[in-house]
C-alpha cells in the first residue's frame, strides 16, 4: 500500500482552498488503494470531520508562533520553515519511509522542502502563481493562466510539471464522462462567493438580479454559516421572492447543473463550474484572482465584469439581462466552459504519482522481437517520424549495433503491470536525443511524460555529464506535445517543410 502524506493548513485568512485541492487529490489516490494522512497546525473543525469521514488521517503539529501573523501568501523565514520541517518529519516518523509527501502552503518553500526530504521517497508541490523555487519531484499548478515554461528556473530538472486546469483537483463529482449540457436561456442564477464574503458581494449580486427586471428569473443563493451578513441575504432574498439561500450546502454540483448562469469569484469554484459547462459572470475579490477572471473571459468561458471595487448592481444587471437576450453567445460561453475543464485533474494527478514507480532496464537481446512488435504497431507507427513499418531482418541488424553502442542507450520501461513503453537516447557530446513511445495498450494512461520523467533519472545516474536533452516530434501529435511539456522540454527550433510535387 502506498502511504502519502498532505502538509496544508486552513484558516478564515488563510482560507480553504489549499485543502480542498489536497482533498479532492487524497480521494482520487485512496480510490487507488493508497494510505492517506494529513498534517495540519491550523484546519477548521468541521473541516476536520470531513476529512476523517473520508476516511483521511489526521495528525496535528503545534502551530508556528509566526503562523498568525504577516502575509498569509508570504514564506516563513528560513528557521520557522526549517522547524515546521523537522516537526513534520518526527510526527510521520512512523509511517516512513512514506512513498509521497505533498506541500500546499504558500508560507512553506523551497527551504521546508529540502529540510523535510528525508521522510519520503518523493515531494510533490501544489502552487499557483509561479514566483518561487522549489524543490520537488512534481508540481502540479492548476490555474487557468499558467504555463509550464513559467517555471524554467524554478524547479530542479527532475520535476514532472502539471499545469493547467487540465489537472484541476476538483472533486470526483464535478469529473465527467461526458459533454455537459449547453445552456441556452437565462432561467436559473447561481450566486456564489465562498469564504466569508468580505466584501459583500452575495447581496450585490441578488440586487443585481433583482434589478435585471427579467420576471421569470430565480436565483440560487450560496453561504456559509459564518458569514457575517446571513441574516441581511435571507432578508433580502426574501423580498426577492425567487431566491434561495443555501447554507454550508453540500449539493454544489447539483446547484451547477440546474443553473444556466453563475456569479462568482474566479478561486476553484470558477473551475468547479466550467467542469460542469456552467458559464459565469466573474468578479475578483482578490488579486491572485485577477489573472484567473482575465483568462477565462480570453478563453471565452466566462465574462469577466472586474474586481470588487469596480463591480455594482448595475453592472451585474446589464450583463444577465444582456445574455438573456442573446442566447447564441450564451451558448458560446458554456461550450467553452465546458472545453476549459472536465474535472478529472485529481484522477490524472493521482495516476501520474503512482505510475512515477516505472522502473527502466537496458534492453537485451530477449527483447528483440517483442520491441519489433510494439515498433511496427499501427498506433506507434502513426506518430513516428518514419510511418513505415520495420522490415525484421534489418530490425534485427538495427538491434545488434544498439546493444553494442557504447554512445546511446536502449532502454525498456516496466511497472507492476508489466511493459511500458521504450527510451532511445543517441548522445553525442554533452547532448543527448530522445525518441519515446508507449507500448501498445498502455497508451491514453499519461505516461508519456512519466518515461521520460524516468529517463532523466536514468541519465542523471548514468550519464551525468549530459546538460541537454533533444527530442524531434510531429505538429499533429498533440499527445507527444503536452508530454514533453509536463517533463520540463521547451521549444528551441521551428522546422517547416513543403512538400513538392512528384
Amino acid at each position: 500500500m502506498k502511504t502519502v502524506a498532505f502538509r496544508v493548513d486552513a484558516s478564515e485568512r488563510i482560507g480553504l482552498g489549499h485543502v480542498m485541492r489536497c482533498l479532492a487529490l487524497a480521494d482520487a489516490l485512496k480510490g487507488r488503494g493508497a494510505r492517506t494522512v494529513f498534517v495540519v497546525a491550523a484546519m477548521p473543525e468541521p473541516m476536520v470531520a470531513a476529512l476523517h469521514a473520508k476516511g483521511h488521517e489526521v495528525i496535528w503539529l503545534k502551530r508556528l508562533e509566526a503562523a498568525g501573523r504577516g502575509d498569509p501568501r508570504a514564506e516563513f523565514d528560513l528557521d520557522a520553515q526549517r522547524s515546521d520541517a523537522v516537526r513534520t518529519q518526527r510526527v510521520l516518523e512512523p509511517l516512513a519511509p512514506l512513498d509521497w509527501l505533498v506541500v500546499d502552503h504558500y508560507r512553506l518553500g523551497v527551504a521546508w522542502e529540502r529540510a523535510a526530504a528525508g521522510v519520503a521517497r518523493r515531494i510533490a508541490v501544489i502552487d499557483d502563481h509561479a514566483q518561487r523555487r522549489h524543490d520537488c519531484d512534481l508540481l502540479v499548478d492548476q490555474n487557468v493562466a499558467a504555463a509550464w515554461a513559467q517555471y524554467d528556473g524554478l524547479l530542479p530538472a527532475r520535476a514532472l510539471r502539471l499545469v493547467g486546469p487540465r489537472f484541476a483537483l476538483l472533486r470526483h463529482e464535478f469529473a465527467r464522462a461526458q459533454a455537459p449540457r449547453v445552456r441556452q436561456d437565462v432561467r436559473t442564477v447561481l450566486i456564489a462567493f465562498g469564504g466569508a464574503d468580505p466584501t459583500c458581494e452575495t447581496e450585490k449580486a441578488l440586487r443585481g438580479v433583482a434589478a435585471a427586471g427579467l420576471p421569470h428569473l430565480a436565483a440560487d443563493v450560496v453561504v456559509r454559516a459564518d458569514n457575517p451578513k446571513l441574516k441581511a441575504i435571507r432578508a433580502l432574498a426574501g423580498r426577492i421572492g425567487s431566491a434561495q439561500v443555501h447554507v454550508d450546502t453540500a449539493r454544489m454540483h447539483e446547484l451547477i447543473e440546474r443553473a444556466d448562469l453563475a456569479i462568482g469569484g474566479a478561486g476553484v469554484s470558477a473551475l468547479e463550474r466550467c467542469a460542469l459547462g456552467l458559464p459565469s459572470l466573474l468578479i475578483a475579490v482578490a488579486d491572485n484572482q485577477r489573472p484567473v477572471a482575465s483568462a477565462l473571459g480570453d478563453r471565452g468561458a466566462a465574462i469577466y465584469l472586474g474586481t470588487a471595487k469596480e463591480v455594482n448592481e448595475a453592472t451585474i444587471a446589464r450583463a444577465i439581462s444582456g445574455l438573456a437576450s442573446m442566447p447564441h453567445l450564451l451558448q458560446r460561453l458554456s461550450a467553452c466552459a465546458a472545453e476549459t475543464c472536465d474535472g478529472c485533474g485529481a484522477r490524472r494527478v493521482a495516476s501520474r504519482m503512482l505510475a512515477l514507480e516505472v522502473r527502466l532496464r537496458p534492453a537485451v537481446a530477449a527483447d528483440r522481437d517483442r520491441v519489433l512488435e510494439w515498433r511496427n504497431h499501427q498506433m506507434v507507427r502513426r506518430f513516428s517520424l518514419n510511418t513505415r513499418p520495420i522490415d525484421p531482418d534489418r530490425h534485427a541488424e538495427w538491434f545488434a549495433q544498439r546493444l553494442n553502442d557504447p554512445a546511446g542507450a536502449l532502454l525498456i520501461a516496466e511497472d507492476a503491470r508489466g511493459p511500458v513503453g521504450v527510451l532511445r537516447y543517441d548522445v553525442r557530446g554533452d547532448v543527448a536525443r530522445v525518441s519515446v513511445y508507449v507500448v501498445p495498450g498502455r497508451q491514453g494512461e499519461g505516461l508519456g511524460a512519466v518515461l521520460l520523467h524516468a529517463g532523466h533519472r536514468w541519465l542523471a545516474e548514468n550519464r551525468p555529464t549530459l546538460r541537454a536533452v533533444d527530442a524531434d516530434i510531429l505538429v499533429e501529435n498533440a499527445a507527444s506535445r503536452v508530454a514533453f511539456a509536463e517533463a520540463g522540454y521547451s521549444p528551441q527550433q521551428l522546422t517547416l517543410r513543403h512538400k513538392l510535387s512528384t
